[in-house]
């Protein structure tokens, strides 16, 4: 792993601190936002450090906030600059912005890691420049990890490969093999390509050259390519736990996912409370039953076989409504991830990144890992599908989309320490340094070849 040719320094630090830098400009929401997350992350977890980028009298009103026994593990860097959603990434590189600061403290050792949910294009542009790339590889990619009833799905690329090639689409494949066996424990993982049909030859020029590239390229840790997926495969899972796709197709994918998703929970929260309501009618506003007022009303049963059959169904139909409800919920749940709550729910007031990070992470390290497909009976990693790792660059960095929400800076924090702490970004290279380096060389894989030997 190199970082332009450049090495970074710093002292040595406890092995279960992770020293997070978080932008504190970055997102439409910012600073508030960024402020809610970042006192969400350090309530939740006692062994993390933030450095707060960003003006100084916002990081003072987060130190103020915080218990005075916690405020020893906050810093501040002061800078009044940020790269706009609308600005140019590559203008503003070597501008003093939030994000770079953020990146150039990840570089001289400052801190392990950084967060930053402003212009994914001038993260990923910072990041690239100032921390270098992995031996080979052409362009970075966004992965991010969505939930599904088969087991987490990593989708990558989600924002940074507009206008990718064929060599770019096929190092993603290997780095996000290479992340799925590191950091989500799966052993052997199947990498699918995204598609317009699962049918061979499908798709556009692109992606049927990238297909017959894949079918012969040696993915580590024992990946496989499995074939062209469709979008519906990446909400619901199964055919792939890794699927690759051009960066403008992710984005749009993923946003969708998540509108369709938060839509949806509205509806089924709607639907409950409006069920609650009824059931809760005060008895007053009841309609009392025409009876004889000598005795009971006939009809009715009150004791005996009758009544206890009318409760038994009463129950029963309770329950299968029950039952229904709580099935739709868990499919929905798993189907794809909603903007506020680290892609499957919100992360809970007082609870987050120290739940999450108790989790024992099951991956080829410890012999733990799933086999691809097939559920294991291992403790899976945790969550963070509100936030995207960016794969193919010498450090740490955690990227949240623009519209985060507090919860989700707070998991996109989490998510940072846990690849610090566990040592996934170099795991990662390790496993595919050799294989970038060799698809980069000699020109790399071209559309041309391709097609032009299975003609």
């Amino acid at each position: 792993m190199t970082r332009s040719h450049r090495s970074p320094h710093g002292g040595a630090h406890p092995s279960g601190v992770a020293r997070i830098a978080v932008d504190l400009l970055g997102g439409d929401g910012a600073p508030a936002v960024v402020v809610d997350g970042a006192l969400r992350a350090c309530s939740a977890d006692p062994d993390l450090h933030l450095l707060l980028v960003g003006p100084q009298d916002v990081a003072d009103g987060v130190i103020s906030a915080l218990p005075i026994a916690d405020r020893e593990r906050v810093s501040v860097v002061a800078v009044d600059d940020a790269v706009g959603m609308a600005d140019a990434p590559l203008r503003n590189i070597r501008r003093s912005t939030s994000v770079r600061a953020a990146a150039e403290a990840v570089y001289t050792g400052r801190v392990d890691g950084m967060v930053s949910a402003g212009s994914s294009g001038a993260a990923v542009a910072a990041s690239a420049h100032v921390l270098g790339r992995l031996r080979g590889v052409r362009r970075p990619g966004l992965a991010a990890q969505l939930p599904t009833e088969h087991g987490p799905v990593l989708l990558i690329d989600v924002g940074v490969t507009l206008d990718a090639t064929m060599l770019e689409l096929v190092q993603h494949a290997v780095l996000g093999t290479a992340y799925a066996a590191v950091a989500l424990g799966i052993a052997r993982p199947r990498v699918g390509l995204l598609s317009i049909g699962s049918e061979p030859g499908k798709g556009d020029r692109l992606r049927r050259a990238v297909s017959i590239a894949l079918s012969d390229v040696p993915l580590p840790a024992g990946g496989r390519y499995v074939g062209l997926v469709e979008g519906f495969d990446v909400p619901r899972g199964g055919p792939a736990d890794v699927i690759v796709t051009d960066g403008f197709t992710g984005n749009v994918l993923l946003k969708g996912l998540e509108a369709a998703m938060a839509t949806a929970r509205r509806l089924m929260q709607s639907t409950q409370q409006a069920r609650d309501g009824s059931e809760a009618v005060a008895p007053s506003q009841r309609s009392a039953p025409e009876c004889d007022p000598s005795g009971p009303d006939p009809r009715t049963p009150t004791s005996g076989d009758g009544a206890a059959s009318a409760r038994d169904q009463d129950a029963s139909a309770r329950d299968e409504a029950a039952r229904i409800h709580d099935g739709a919920v868990h499919r929905h749940d798993a189907a794809a991830p909603p903007r506020g709550g680290a892609a499957t729910a919100p992360v809970p007031e007082g609870d987050g990144a120290a739940s999450r990070r108790e989790e024992t992470t099951p991956g080829l390290r410890d012999g733990h890992a799933r086999e691809g497909g097939h559920d294991a009976d291992v403790r899976r990693p945790a969550q963070h599908e509100a936030a995207a790792v960016l794969l193919g660059v010498a450090g740490d960095v955690v990227v949240c989309h623009g519209s985060a929400t507090g919860a989700d800076i707070a998991d996109g924090i989490a998510l940072a320490a846990r690849l610090h702490r566990d040592h996934i970004t170099p795991a990662v290279a390790g496993l595919a340094d050799d294989l970038l380096a060799e698809l980069s060389s000699a020109g790399g894989l071209t559309i041309r070849d391709a097609l032009g030997e299975r003609s």
